[in-house]
């Protein structure tokens, strides 16, 4: 299932913030984009404790990518003091995050500082480029149990046993040697095993 981006964008500027344009700009530009999620919500330092606001930015359970007019350290912040907990995670944007603060399992802050971008348009494709880079799946292979692997080897190599039949050498008869044909099929099929 591919990956969504929950955007939130701060939809009023502060008064010297010119670069990007306005908030109307970005939604713009943004809205309708497959994959992602757009929420606006007030400032971060103005959003009173029981306001929609806050309730809406609580109710996102997953990584966030917020985009204010201000430091991607002022974003975490004031999203912390809203009991928003995440650790601030480095984009082409912010290579300053740094990934070892925080417990494991926190969420991901993709914090997007829109001084940076001139026009909408450039952030829309910065966007669309984070996007694109969280639908590449990894898995890690230490996170298999060795049960779980050898179940998954001992069923692939079954199958293909079925196909072919192996050939045996003489030094251990009990062990086959798989043919280049039967090898891809386990490569492929451990490529589609997905835990």
């Amino acid at each position: 299932m591919p990956i969504r981006l929950s955007l939130v964008l701060t939809q009023s500027p502060p008064a010297k913030a010119v670069a990007t344009g306005s908030a109307d700009a970005i939604v713009g530009e943004l809205l309708g984009l497959p994959g992602i999620d757009l929420t606006l919500v007030g400032r971060l330092e103005s959003i009173d404790e029981h306001s929609t606001d806050r309730l809406t930015l609580q109710s996102i359970t997953g990584d966030i990518v917020f985009l204010d007019w201000q430091t991607a350290e002022q974003i975490c912040t004031g999203l912390l003091s809203h009991g928003i907990e995440g650790v601030r995670w480095p984009h082409p944007h912010d290579l300053q995050a740094d990934t070892t603060s925080g417990p494991p399992g926190l969420r991901r802050i993709y914090a997007f500082d829109l001084r940076q971008f001139e026009k909408a348009a450039e952030l829309r494709v910065a966007l669309q480029s984070l996007h694109a880079e969280k639908q590449i799946k990894t898995i890690a292979l230490g996170s298999l149990t060795p049960q779980v692997a050898q179940k998954s080897t001992i069923q692939s190599v079954a199958k293909m046993e079925k196909r072919e039949s192996p050939v045996r050498t003489p030094q251990s008869p009990s062990r086959a040697i798989l043919s280049s044909g039967q090898l891809d099929a386990l490569v492929d099929e451990l490529d589609d095993f997905d835990v």
